[in-house]
């Protein structure tokens, strides 16, 4: 079983058989998986259908995708992130 560290210490992955898609197919599956092509204003209008971001990361030394977590939070995205 996956599990994910909290602040409150390990829990199930609720995630473990999500199917992120990309911005272009998303249809309200509640799973995105973010591009950093992807302008973050159209991925906003679906804040209301997303339970779970996930933004790939190219390589370890690569920050985009902690910029990305912030713009989305800035934006009043408030659910799950996972890079």
């Amino acid at each position: 079983m996956t599990q994910v560290i909290t602040r409150d210490g390990f829990i199930p992955d609720a995630f473990a058989q999500a199917n992120p898609v990309a911005l272009a197919s998303y249809e309200g599956q509640g799973t995105l998986l973010l591009s950093v092509q992807d302008e973050l204003e159209d991925v906003s209008t679906h804040f209301d259908t997303l339970e779970l971001i996930v933004i790939p990361f190219v390589n370890s030394s690569d920050g985009r995708g902690f910029s990305l977590a912030g713009a989305l939070r800035a934006l009043g995205y408030r659910r799950h992130l996972r890079a």
